[in-house]
């Protein structure tokens, strides 16, 4: 296991914001207040986002505009990095990962 600090990988349409893409949707108050509380628990926050070119850019501006301090963007942190994880896997490495597009086990 990675002894690094807790890791939390936010998607951006739909999850952090409505989905309005190519547009940045309307703010989800609920997920901002979650992920600023972790954030202030020393959480690194990822935003981990289909989105590339301007469009992405569009989401960052977003995010700093509303305040939310990105650690790194479709990315893993540095400790991460120095770990060794991606010598064997791309996927980036959280221990939270927040998408409208997931399904919880319990539900199935």
């Amino acid at each position: 296991m990675i002894a690094i600090s807790k890791i939390l990988a936010l998607d951006f349409d739909g999850t952090l914001v409505e989905h309005k893409y190519p547009f940045v949707g309307e703010l989800k108050e609920k997920t901002l207040k979650y992920v600023k509380e972790k954030q202030n628990q020393g959480w690194k926050i990822i935003l981990w986002t289909c989105r590339s070119g301007e469009e992405l850019e569009d989401a960052i501006k977003f995010c700093d505009n509303i305040g939310l301090t990105l650690d790194v963007v479709n990315d893993n942190i540095e400790d991460v990095k120095s770990s060794g994880w991606e010598e064997f896997s791309p996927k980036v490495f959280a221990d939270i990962y927040l998408d409208d597009r997931c399904i919880n086990v319990e539900d199935l």
